[in-house]
């Protein structure tokens, strides 16, 4: 019996896969929707590459369910009768390194189903003289990924500190969602007590203390994927325009978070692998 497999008709056979699955495709959907009202409502054209960033914007949601998801399912002792049961059958590496791939490879087959969906209906619906530019594309996408393993070797970590699901879960959740609201009510306030409140989002990295700290976050990655939908009149500008935000367009972008994911990932498998190895059924 292949593990995969398991996952797979356990993903299938349940709510699971088919909500993931139906959540990214909505986002995908909604950005397209989103896009043809803003085109409707206004005078000056849109274009199919603002339509990308709709989505990366709004396929958080699917990411956070797929977080839950495998969370639960990286709680392999929470169920006595599912952990006998796999542990008879396959060693804990194999069910380790089976489940991290089969959920990496998932998240990254269906977020990227959904962009190539809005990309075309995107192409067919809004204007498409703008070229996205390989280079970045490839930047971008090579950032996903790297988000991707992050939040992968997240879930793992997590799945080995708390037993239980419910615990992985949220705490999993609450790195990936709470933290950035924590971060961002911090920064807030500490703007507002060195009297710079007006200070637009996109230049508070440069001037808050608190926001140079949290780039260091690795979940900060996802941010990269701006990338992605990047055009040569960006290109020209040395400027990306995401979501009405102006943001320079530098290859360093998101290099910290990015640093630090690189130095995190093999201490979280290590500790991971140590913390499941000692665990009693």
């Amino acid at each position: 019996m292949n593990l995969w497999r398991v996952e797979l008709l356990h993903l299938l056979r349940t709510w699971r896969g088919w909500t993931l699955s139906g959540v990214f495709l909505l986002a995908s959907l909604l950005a397209t929707l989103i896009g043809f009202l803003i085109q409707r409502s206004s005078t000056s054209s849109f274009t199919y590459d603002q339509t990308l960033d709709l989505y990366t914007a709004f396929a958080w949601l699917p990411i956070l369910l797929w977080t839950g998801i495998a969370a639960s399912s990286f709680a392999i002792d929470s169920n006595r009768e599912r952990s006998v049961f796999l542990r008879l059958r396959f060693s804990l590496a194999e069910i380790l390194i089976s489940k991290s791939i089969f959920y990496f490879v998932l998240v990254g087959v269906l977020w990227l189903t959904g962009f190539a969906i809005t990309f075309f209906l995107g192409l067919l619906i809004f204007d498409g003289s703008h070229q996205i530019s390989l280079g970045w594309f490839l930047w971008g996408l090579f950032f996903f990924l790297i988000t991707g393993i992050f939040s992968t070797a997240l879930i793992l970590f997590c799945g080995a500190l708390f037993r239980g699901a419910v615990a992985s879960v949220l705490v999993v959740i609450g790195l990936n969602l709470g933290l950035p609201i924590i971060a961002s009510l911090l920064i807030f306030l500490e703007l507002l007590i060195r009297g710079l409140a007006d200070t637009p989002p996109v230049e508070w990295d440069a001037v808050s203390y608190v926001a140079r700290t949290f780039l260091w976050w690795p979940v900060a990655t996802y941010d990269a994927v701006i990338f992605m939908s990047v055009t040569p009149a960006e290109i020209a500008a040395d400027t990306s325009l995401t979501l009405g935000q102006a943001i320079e367009l530098e290859a360093a972008f998101r290099i910290k978070p990015l640093m630090s994911s690189v130095i995190a990932l093999p201490a979280m498998a290590l500790l991971s692998w140590r913390w499941y190895a000692k665990r009693e059924v």
